[in-house]
């Protein structure tokens, strides 16, 4: 769910950011409902097919990923979020190309493109114990630690600003005022 606010929050605020409308709303439609769709089927799989009989059917035999912890998502539930993620960072990306640059934009771009590369590490499931952990941790320490704190970072710093903003215009339109203590 926190993914969803997410990706809603990014396209609000990149077009206010780069002062210009998003590159292709349609395909923001359209990628937002693939990727809720495709999430709500692998939780309807998870719950109700057994867990042998679901990597059957999403051919986990041709390139095996499920049974990894944090990383057990099914291969092609895996290939759809790499290519949700991919049209959503060509969105955003050429919706900060084409506008203005700010560090908040830019940033939340430098987020995205490190949440792509990083996850496609949880693709590669090799048979030492050694390199596994080694690849799992770029996933599940850069990718969750590092790459989602620059984008929270960046959606913090436009919240921020504008909270900013607003109390500013409210001080000098006089609608509040501030208690000084003696």
């Amino acid at each position: 769910m926190a993914i969803i606010w997410v990706y809603g929050l990014c396209l609000l605020l990149i077009p206010e950011e780069a002062e210009r409308e998003l590159f292709s709303p349609i395909l923001a439609k359209v990628m937002f409902w693939i990727f809720l769709v495709a999430g709500a089927l692998t939780i309807l799989g998870y719950l109700l097919v057994p867990y042998a009989r679901l990597a059957e059917l999403t051919m986990n035999d041709l390139l095996p990923t499920m049974g990894r912890e944090f990383l057990e998502q099914p291969t092609i539930t895996k290939i759809g979020i790499v290519i949700v993620a991919l049209a959503f960072i060509f969105n955003i990306g050429m919706t900060v190309l084409t506008g203005r640059k700010t560090v908040i934009n830019l940033v939340l771009l430098t987020g995205l493109v490190g949440l792509a590369v990083f996850f496609l590490f949880s693709f590669y499931n090799p048979d030492n114990i050694v390199l596994d952990k080694y690849f799992w941790w770029f996933v599940v320490h850069l990718w969750v630690e590092g790459v989602w704190e620059l984008i929270m970072a960046s959606l913090l710093a436009y919240v921020l600003i504008k909270e900013r903003v607003l109390i500013v215009k409210l001080l000098k339109n006089g609608s509040i005022s501030l208690l000084r203590w003696p």
